[in-house]
């Protein structure tokens, strides 16, 4: 049993893909999703990956917008990682 997600990435044989670099995305790893047919992927946190590049000095439209291009418009094969949005608590129904 893996004890957490870089444990299971450092075993794996599936093809994960991993943003790099892995100090600045590693912090972001929420876990690992499962689609059908495709063997298991990452899963980043959308708003983690937008502050980190903010921290850079772009505003949160233009990290959001260098996400779009530059990682979330990419495709590195089946073992693409996926993004999770956690919206804010007051936007869901009650």
């Amino acid at each position: 049993m893996h004890t957490t997600v870089i444990d299971w990435l450092n075993e794996t044989a599936d093809e994960v893909v991993r943003l790099e670099p892995r100090d600045r995305y590693d912090k972001h790893i929420m876990g690992v999703g499962y689609r059908f047919g495709v063997g298991p992927v990452l899963c980043y946190s959308y708003r983690g990956i937008i502050e980190s590049h903010m921290e850079d000095g772009l505003t949160h439209e233009e990290a959001d917008e260098y996400f779009q291009v530059n990682t979330l418009g990419g495709w590195f094969g089946e073992g693409t990682p996926i993004f999770l949005d956690t919206l804010e608590q007051s936007l869901c129904p009650s």
